[in-house]
């Protein structure tokens, strides 16, 4: 097997491999090209075939007041009568040494199969909820006491992007900054390879034109008469923007037969539901592993003090070792030595690093050695995971 990296001549062979893995159709094949026109990737051929292919990115994330640099992994595939013959392995190892001496600390990825990807020390880090509601179950609420609702025209997406950049973006961990250029790729994408027929940005102004919130949705039909509609992003700063998003959500009672609704976890739409007639579900939208241990530690926020956590890493073996973090005044010294005794493996330190609540989960802690749980107890300003794309 000969891994070899992807180059512009191979752009046929990548297609017919991503449209078969991803259902795409010819009509995405544009959107998709300009996509990947600025990712690096590798490939096994076999046959005269590309078997396998995997794509990464630069980008940064986001994570407890810190940038950390970020490769992304995209379009993992393999042609049907090559799998299950370790070509996708042997590539993400060959991108995780890549990425790292390239100075990256995280890689990240959005995943459909989860447990496929925790082979490679990949973890859930951002989670949201998502709702399937009966239109007809969507209480009303009075218009005058409501604020106004301002569609976003294509041609000019900044107001909703400013707002989303200042008021949401430093909120939540695990998102990037958004543009309007990437607004107008996502766009894209969704007509024309999802298949929606319609989006929609809106702003919530109160008397004074003032934002409030905002939502993205999208319309969809299924054969001739059902409709279905998603929202993918919302953000209310306070109950009356949920009255307003509610109110206008539920004119779509005498043309959709379902609406989905993708928020953060924080999020509790159940409350003004007043019902139990709808599904709610917890998703995985991204998934991380950590590339660099020693410059990840240096980023995340302790209380004063001295810790102790000692790591297993089957694939990057200089993540291996017992760290010692001595912090003061927001900044993290680290040693490391070899590693003494049995260590956490990399993928469960990911787990309790970014999902504030899992500390709490897991009440059969004897995975866990006092210094581990003084370590995760004493990290500052842990927030909700979040990430903007829901899709």
């Amino acid at each position: 097997m000969k891994l070899e990296k992807i180059t512009k001549k191979d752009s046929e062979k990548i297609w017919e491999l991503e449209a078969l893995s991803f259902g795409m159709q010819e009509k995405a094949r544009r959107i998709f090209n300009k996509e990947i026109s600025s990712y690096k990737g590798y490939k096994v051929e076999q046959n005269n075939k590309v078997a396998s292919a995997v794509f990464f990115s630069k980008r940064m994330m986001h994570f407890n007041d810190k940038i950390i640099k970020t490769g992304t992994i995209s379009y993992v595939a393999t042609l049907p009568e090559f799998r299950n013959k370790g070509y996708i392995k042997e590539i993400f190892k060959k991108i995780l040494l890549q990425l790292r001496k390239d100075g990256y600390i995280l890689s990240s990825l959005y995943a459909l199969k989860i447990e496929y990807y925790k082979k490679f020390g990949y973890e859930t880090v951002s989670q949201s909820l998502t709702y399937t509601i009966k239109p007809e179950i969507i209480p009303s609420y009075k218009n005058e006491k409501l604020y106004d609702i301002k569609y976003i025209k294509n041609k000019n997406y900044a107001d909703y992007v400013n707002y989303y950049n200042k008021n949401i973006y430093n909120r939540f961990n695990g998102m990037y900054k958004k543009t309007v250029a990437n607004e107008k790729i996502i766009d894209d994408w969704m007509l024309n390879f999802e298949g929606y027929s319609r989006i929609q940005r809106c702003l919530l102004l109160d008397k004074n034109g003032n934002i409030k919130g905002i939502f993205t949705f999208t319309i969809k039909r299924d054969g001739e008469e059902e409709q279905k509609v998603r929202v993918y992003e919302n953000f209310f700063e306070d109950r009356k923007g949920y009255e307003t998003f509610l109110n206008y959500i539920g004119n779509f009672r005498d043309q959709a037969k379902e609406i989905t609704v993708s928020t953060y976890l924080d999020d509790r739409f159940e409350y003004l539901l007043n019902t139990l007639y709808f599904k709610k579900e917890i998703k995985t939208r991204q998934m991380a592993r950590i590339l660099n241990m020693e410059e990840f530690l240096k980023k995340i926020k302790l209380k004063n003090g001295s810790y102790q956590i000692t790591v297993n890493d089957d694939i990057i073996h200089e993540n291996n070792g017992t760290f010692t973090i001595v912090s003061k005044n927001n900044r993290n010294t680290i040693k490391k030595v070899k590693a003494r005794g049995v260590g956490m493996d990399i993928s469960r330190f990911i787990q309790l690093i970014f999902l504030d609540d899992a500390l709490k989960f897991f009440s059969d802690k004897s995975f866990l050695t006092k210094n581990d749980v003084k370590f995760f107890e004493n990290i500052k300003d842990k927030k909700p995971s979040f990430v903007t794309e829901f899709f």
